[in-house]
């Protein structure tokens, strides 16, 4: 949501912070009317394009949804910060082998020349390491598990160190949960052999998704009408949003899930996206909507007086 690379709601619908809701309206109607898949007056439009604009919509519209949006993304902010004043301050011993030693953890893609490519250790493979192995840690997005990745990453400035400061390191792709990466020859040189860099992934927590063993699983509101009516939603995954149907009549909580969406496994295949529906019904703030409901209450009794006689 505002980590480097990704648009807040605010940024979609190209409004401030503080946009009425007036302003809120008059940016989605201007921006559906160019986006919207049956009004699109250019070809070539992103395909979720129109879907961003309308989830930003629904969230900055909702009175209560904005707050709550509003508080996790000064939360977001304030932890970035955080990391980075931690990051800036982090003094790594390299002469303490016992001492678990850093990488800058804050980094940002580049695309440099000539990066070091990172292997992925086999998950059963006994990992000894040595006073002249360089050891530390990443943390990456879970979009970034999948596919190779080049990082910027800095190192200590250690005496006999292959490598220091700023380098460019190839990520393998496939990354799973607890992966360790090395990159052979980097490290130190003890006066028989030179050491390797060891990398311990970590893996970030995610604004939509919640990581399980091998899935995910995200949590869908569903409106009383969709749970009855049925209806398409639109499930965001790692490569972008897909079709989800809900039949009609269902009952919550339930799951559905998106085989082979959620996040590689040790053996290489992936996990799967669990999408969890949970019935959220708002309370009628309004006279209409208290008298819709009241309507629907009499004839859902009407229904069921008739079933108590049709099974007498």
């Amino acid at each position: 949501m505002t980590s480097e690379g990704m648009k807040t709601h605010y940024e979609t619908l190209d409004i401030p912070s503080d946009a009425t809701p007036d302003q809120i309206r008059k940016a989605f109607r201007s921006l559906a009317f160019i986006y919207h898949p049956d009004l699109a007056t250019q070809e070539g439009m992103p395909p979720d394009a129109f879907v961003q604009i309308r989830l930003a919509y629904e969230v900055l519209s909702d009175e209560e949804r904005r707050r709550s949006y509003d508080r996790e993304i000064a939360a977001i902010r304030q932890a970035e910060a955080q990391r980075k004043q931690e990051a800036a301050a982090r003094v790594v011993n390299v002469e303490r082998p016992k001492a678990r030693q850093y990488y800058s953890p804050l980094f940002s893609e580049q695309r440099l020349a000539r990066p070091l490519d990172a292997e992925l250790l086999p998950p059963d493979q006994t990992i000894l390491r040595r006073p002249c192995d360089i050891s530390g840690s990443i943390e990456i997005a879970l979009e970034e598990t999948l596919h190779p990745t080049i990082f910027s990453i800095v190192l200590p400035e250690t005496t006999g160190a292959a490598v220091q400061g700023k380098i460019a390191v190839r990520l393998p792709g496939k990354i799973h949960r607890d992966a360790i990466l090395r990159i052979p020859r980097c490290g130190l040189f003890d006066g028989n052999e030179r050491g390797d860099l060891i990398i311990e992934v970590v893996i970030a927590q995610h604004q939509d998704f919640r990581i399980c063993a091998d899935s995910l699983f995200y949590d869908l509101n569903v409106a009383p009408w969709q749970a009855a009516l049925g209806f398409e939603a639109v499930i965001p995954t790692l490569e972008g949003f897909e079709k989800l149907p809900i039949p009609p009549l269902m009952s919550t909580p339930t799951m559905r899930r998106l085989a082979g969406k959620g996040i590689y496994r040790k053996n290489g295949e992936r996990g799967d996206l669990w999408v969890n529906l949970k019935l959220e019904v708002l309370p009628p703030t309004t006279f209409r909507a208290r008298r819709l409901w009241a309507e629907l209450a009499e004839e859902y009794r009407h229904i069921q007086r008739a079933s108590d006689k049709g099974t007498n």
